[in-house]
């Protein structure tokens, strides 16, 4: 629990600074996790900065773990509007059938919105 703290207090720090999420993302990788705080910070820092990169790993963990302390959606949003084909695809990929289904819908309605001035 110790370590946790530890990086999580690391993580804090790192992320007062623009474009420092992926080095976060990596600490958290390399260390088996973070606290609560933590992963809000690294959210918040990923878009501050509109960092697809971040966004896409962020929304991959919220793939494999259910309570983390963000909402997906945002991050979702962010790679589905950047120019990188291969992330959309790649994390479309590993989206569930219902889930891709209900991301096309926001995104539709999130186009309908931007044309209805």
């Amino acid at each position: 629990m110790n370590k946790i703290k530890q990086i999580s207090e690391k993580i804090l720090t790192l992320c007062e600074t623009p474009n420092t999420a992926l080095k976060a993302i990596h600490l958290i990788i390399s260390h088996g996790g973070a606290g609560e705080l933590a992963w809000q910070v690294v959210y918040n820092r990923v878009l501050a900065d509109g960092d697809v990169d971040g966004a896409y790993y962020l929304a991959s963990f919220a793939q494999k773990v259910d309570d983390l302390p963000f909402e997906v959606l945002p991050l979702l949003r962010l790679v589905m509007a950047s120019n990188d084909e291969l992330m959309k695809q790649a994390l479309l990929d590993k989206m569930p059938d219902e889930a891709c289904a209900n991301l096309n819908t926001l995104l539709a309605d999130d186009t309908q919105k931007d044309l209805n001035f």
